[in-house]
């Protein structure tokens, strides 16, 4: 379907608005009401899933927003680890080859670090590389530290904070880990 300009005074025809208007505006819907037979190029706005998608023989996200969950698994790299009683979760969008996406790690009363750098997995494997930054927060006493996070294996990040990220996260490291605190990362691999 090809792009219409009117003339002055031109009428404007139901056949016109289905054919030129509808596949030339962002239509909301949801991800169960999608249109039945969209065209290539056609941008619809999703209420349930807050993701602007285009068409282009099957849909997919039009901008690079965390729109999708996942659920990360949580290990230390020489044994061990354990949510518990704590909170994880994952968010990650797609654009292209690139994933983009956030873990947000809370301790419990019941969650066991285990022995060896921390790391998480990833909601999609990476193929080539990709960049993270993390920062650990002491709630007690109010204090953060910033830090990086890079590939240990398919789909695994691990994480180090300190100068030149020299430090791996682990248990006691770099503060005693206790009941509150939170480790955040997000970053964006290809």
């Amino acid at each position: 379907m090809g792009y219409k300009l009117w003339t002055t005074n031109e009428l404007l025809t139901s056949a016109d608005l289905n054919a030129y208007l509808m596949k030339q505006t962002i239509i909301v819907c949801t991800s169960s009401t999608r249109p039945a037979s969209p065209t290539e190029g056609m941008v619809i706005y999703e209420t349930d899933t807050d993701a602007l998608m285009i068409y282009n023989g099957s849909w997919l996200p039009l901008l690079d927003s965390m729109t999708q969950s996942y659920a990360p698994v949580f290990s230390a790299s020489t044994s061990g680890g354990a949510v518990g009683n704590g909170t994880l979760t994952g968010r990650y969008g797609r654009v292209g080859g690139w994933t983009q996406f956030q873990i947000n790690f809370t301790i419990g009363s019941t969650t066991t670090g285990g022995t060896g750098r921390w790391q998480f997995t990833l909601p999609t494997g990476p193929t080539l590389e990709g960049v993270a930054a993390a920062v650990c927060e002491d709630t007690s006493a109010s204090q953060r530290f910033g830090g990086s996070a890079w590939f240990t294996g398919s789909g695994i990040f691990s994480v180090a904070v300190g100068a030149g990220g020299n430090i791996g996260v682990a248990s006691g490291t770099p503060f005693t880990w206790a009941t509150g605190d939170k480790l955040m990362i997000c970053g964006r691999y290809y």
